[in-house]
């Protein structure tokens, strides 16, 4: 059997000693977010990991991972019901077996050979004149704007093309906010903090893992001390503003303002570590216990690992496509 490097996401005792009979290298996440960041980093071979989390689950852990196109293959536990569907979506889905099972079924599953899995093609679902705006010279502002309701969603998107100085995009839920973000490179993302499957925070968190911090500023008609708790210490995020302020046109525009000078600078210090190469200073150190893998590499910023290569490979295929047609 080939060696294979093994990362347990929140998983209990008897999966550790299952491992450990294996002779495999293994890793350890408390949760499915550290699990991301910590298979961006180390490029394990096999994950096991939970669909029923409270808070990001397996399912959304599988869409980042496709998204970033890191595709490791990865065993599924469940505690009630079984997802349906999934292995037919992910083809990096070794199995998804029931706890009750997964001490009979897990050391025949280490032992067998892991398939090369490649990753699916994201579609890009944008607008024609969001495609106009991306393909043109930068001539404005970008602002993204994440909402999963369509009536906050049109009226944000109103007040600020008022203004004629923003190109303007908008994403529907967190998944297709991070997919947006990372083709659009906006200049300012404001969301919504709760979204259906990545809420706003979750979205700023696999940003900042992924890629890089976003300046974000959310929009939220919750007085939700929980979320400003849990994205005070996010790298890009600027701070909450009621929904309220959207009654106050010039005041809305005044944030918004603010918000973009805020932006310029964090963007001006991101460079200037970037320049530096300290990089690392940028990436908040988690919990990494467990082994690290040799010659897995680190991802920063630029490096072959970033997924700007492949979204500037879209990017130029789009236009390349735009070029045939005229």
């Amino acid at each position: 059997m080939s060696a294979k490097n093994l990362l347990l996401i929140n998983q209990p005792i008897e999966v550790h000693l299952i491992a450990q009979e294996a002779q495999l290298p293994v890793m350890e996440a408390e949760h499915n977010l550290e699990g991301i960041r910590k298979i961006i980093r180390y490029r394990p071979d096999l994950v096991i990991a939970n669909v029923d989390e409270i808070e990001f689950g397996g399912l959304v852990m599988m869409h980042v991972l496709n998204l970033i196109q890191i595709c490791p293959s990865v065993i599924l536990i469940f505690e009630k019901k079984a997802p349906e569907g999934l292995k037919e979506e992910f083809a990096n889905i070794l199995n998804i077996l029931p706890r009750a099972e997964l001490g009979a079924q897990l050391p025949s599953l280490l032992a067998q050979p892991l398939p090369r899995n490649k990753p699916t093609d994201y579609p890009y679902h944008l607008k024609e004149h969001e495609w106009c705006s991306l393909l043109s010279a930068k001539t404005k502002t970008r602002i993204l704007v994440a909402e999963d309701s369509t009536w906050f969603r049109k009226l944000n998107l109103m007040l600020l093309d008022q203004t004629e100085q923003y190109h303007l995009f908008s994403a529907t839920d967190g998944m297709d906010a991070i997919l947006k973000a990372l083709l659009i490179r906006p200049d300012l993302i404001l969301a919504d903090v709760s979204m259906p499957g990545v809420d706003g925070v979750e979205m700023s968190q696999l940003l900042y893992i992924i890629d890089q911090p976003f300046p974000i500023l959310f929009l939220t008609a919750l007085q939700d001390q929980e979320s400003q708790r849990r994205a005070k210490n996010i790298e890009g995020v600027l701070g909450f503003v009621d929904k309220t302020l959207l009654r106050d046109p010039k005041a809305f525009i005044a944030q918004i303002e603010w918000a973009l000078k805020m932006a310029r600078t964090l963007k001006s210090s991101f460079e200037a570590t970037f320049e530096k190469g300290q990089m690392d200073a940028l990436m908040r150190p988690g919990k990494d216990r467990g082994i690290f893998l040799p010659g897995s590499g680190f991802m920063s910023i630029g490096s072959r690992y970033s997924p700007g290569t492949f979204l500037e490979s879209r990017i130029a295929q789009k236009k390349a496509k735009l070029a045939k047609g005229s």
